[in-house]
């Protein structure tokens, strides 16, 4: 496929779930410093919702027992957008970030590292403690934790009950589709909020939205203008302004890190 310009075509690799892949394609869009349809860069999204989840890959790896690896069908994905034209690849899903190696494996074209940008992109901006909310897997594998530690930002984790309900609001809330209504939405960033004062309470300058899910309760309350200022950093927007960076697009300076 080839280009008309300089800018390099955005590979996403979506389905990881379906609603964050749809929203970085929107925050993305929103960054770009565009006059014209022409200054936006392109796009290729190629989804795979039908692949295993993460997060009960790795607590059955952990466990000793027995579950679909959902490396095969990332792989294979990354194969499909570098063949369609991607110039890189992103991959809106921060438990995936496990298999980050092996995906690299599959494809001669860079993929970008959703943890190492996040992690020192919270450094640059001066914060020193954060609570990270994110899945299971997330948490267990340390996979977030250790670039956030190797930039010198300590990581408070919550507790089992808090993470507990961290995990509720992925599954039941955002997965489910309940954010979609407006009750829903509005006692997803209830629940959210109370979890996060716990965090702040604690010391945490920031709580860290470390699963594009939680991303998407983020997303309803900027809609209804009902965000909470100065309280969560989400790792999909730094991901988004990365995209719009390496395409070759310009950045809003309101978007710039």
């Amino acid at each position: 496929m080839e280009q008309n310009n300089v800018k390099k075509t955005i590979g996403i690799m979506g389905g990881l779930g379906p609603m964050a892949s749809v929203y970085l394609t929107e925050l993305i869009t929103m960054m770009v410093d565009a006059k014209t349809d022409q200054d936006h860069p392109r796009m290729i999204m190629y989804s795979i919702p039908d692949t295993p989840d993460r997060t009960a890959y790795l607590e059955a790896m952990r466990e000793g027992s027995d579950a679909d690896s959902p490396l095969p069908n990332m792989q294979q994905a990354a194969r499909v957008l570098e063949s369609a034209g991607a110039g890189f690849i992103v991959v809106p899903c921060v438990t995936a970030q496990y298999f980050y190696d092996d995906i690299c494996k599959a494809v001669q074209i860079p993929v970008v590292s959703f943890n190492v940008n996040v992690a020192e992109a919270v450094a640059q901006m001066g914060i020193r403690k954060i609570a990270l909310f994110a899945t299971d897997g997330t948490i267990k594998s340390g996979i977030l934790e250790k670039e956030f530690e190797r930039n010198k930002v300590e990581v408070l984790k919550p507790e089992p009950e808090c993470q507990a309900e961290v995990m509720k609001l992925i599954y039941d809330e955002v997965k489910t589709g309940e954010i979609t209504e407006t009750t829903g939405a509005k006692r997803a960033q209830q629940k959210l909020n109370k979890l996060a004062d716990a965090m702040l309470e604690k010391g945490a300058e920031r709580v860290v939205l470390g699963c594009t899910e939680l991303s998407l309760i983020r997303r309803e309350a900027l809609h209804m203008r009902t965000a909470s200022k100065g309280r969560f950093i989400d790792m999909l927007e730094i991901l988004a302004a990365k995209a719009v960076s390496l395409s070759g697009a310009g950045l809003r300076k309101d978007y710039e890190l």
